[in-house]
């Protein structure tokens, strides 16, 4: 049963260390592939910040429209955070290689916009 019990530490091992490193950090996400809809996927250059406070915890996603509050976990190994503002709902995932996705659904129009590209933790 010992041996159970440290297995089980050292496979949560990584996710403890994930939340560690992102814990009271601000994220610089970068996107270059915008999928709008059901059109084709183009390029973009569209950046956000995230503020990160624990995690699991308080979350703010900072587009230029101004702050989404929401919450960041861990699901896994992939950070999620989740947030609204008056404009919708946002949902970004990341990897703790820093490989990212984030979709906006637009309150009003219905409208939802994907994007992929990369987080890392602000220097």
């Amino acid at each position: 049963m010992k041996h159970l019990i440290s297995l089980g530490a050292l496979i949560a091992l990584p996710f403890t260390a994930q939340a560690e490193d992102i814990a009271n950090q601000t994220l610089i996400c970068t996107f270059t592939t915008e999928c709008y809809e059901t059109e084709e996927c183009t390029f973009t250059d569209f950046t956000v910040d995230v503020a990160l406070g624990n995690v699991p915890g308080d979350a703010s996603l900072l587009p230029d429209t101004g702050p989404a509050e929401g919450k960041a976990d861990l699901v896994g190994d992939m950070l999620m955070v989740s947030a609204k503002d008056t404009n919708g709902a946002y949902l970004l995932t990341r990897s703790p290689g820093g490989l990212a996705k984030l979709s906006v659904h637009y309150s009003g129009s219905h409208l939802m916009i994907a994007y992929d590209g990369q987080c890392r933790v602000a220097e």
